[in-house]
């Protein structure tokens, strides 16, 4: 089998969605919880993603390409759950058990009908986030600094259980794998990216995961 097929690597494309797959069944409450497991998933799936960040040269086109991949599809799928929601209790009362209470739940809680979402919204708002340290600090110690303290904030609002709407607090604890995936670009300029590297930098974004554990 190729490695490299139509400008992308195979491999890292299968570990994308066997991730995604963990995640969908978690919240549909299949039973994949082998030890590890939980705190592997997320955390392996948005290292390799960011593997391949870029920055598009200014905020505008970075903000439209995230919006495209990310905040429109959540926005769709936000909208059409909830419609399935509303009219099954409509005409189907009690049928439907779960922790939503309405389309304002994005501001309300971080319980969602369609619980798996949660991950475009997060993920969105992490690349936000990141971008404006990315390009606002141009040495990688401040920047590492910046990221690493804003992990440190994801933490205290989750350890405080401070609620931010539309999954920001989340955000902070991300960015700060942001900064791994940048470092391995500068580091590793060829693919097929170093196994090594990637079992080095999902060993530290694991550990924050622990800390931070929600999902």
């Amino acid at each position: 089998m190729s490695v490299i097929k139509k400008g992308r690597i195979e491999f890292i494309d299968l570990a994308k969605g066997v991730c995604i797959l963990l995640i969908i069944m978690g919240h549909c409450g299949i039973n994949v919880d082998y030890p590890g497991l939980t705190v592997m998933r997320t955390p392996l799936y948005l290292t390799l993603s960011g593997l391949f960040f870029k920055d598009y040269g200014r905020f505008y086109n970075f903000f439209i390409k995230k919006c495209n991949r990310l905040l429109f599809p959540f926005l769709f799928f936000y909208l059409a759950s909830y419609s399935v929601f509303y009219l099954a209790n409509a005409f189907f009362p009690g049928l439907i058990v779960s922790d939503a209470k309405g389309i304002s739940d994005v501001f309300t809680q971080n319980q969602y009908f369609n619980g798996p979402i949660w991950f475009l919204l997060d993920v969105f708002w992490s690349n936000m986030l990141f971008y404006l340290i990315y390009t606002n600090l141009n040495k990688e110690l401040f920047r590492g600094i910046a990221v690493f303290l804003c992990g440190l904030i994801g933490v205290a609002l989750y350890k405080r259980e401070i609620f931010l709407p539309c999954f920001l607090d989340c955000a902070f604890l991300w960015a700060t794998i942001l900064l791994l995936w940048i470092h391995a670009q500068e580091k590793q300029h060829t693919v097929p990216v170093g196994i090594r590297q990637v079992q080095h930098f999902h060993s530290i974004v694991a550990f924050w995961n622990g800390l931070h554990h929600r999902h």
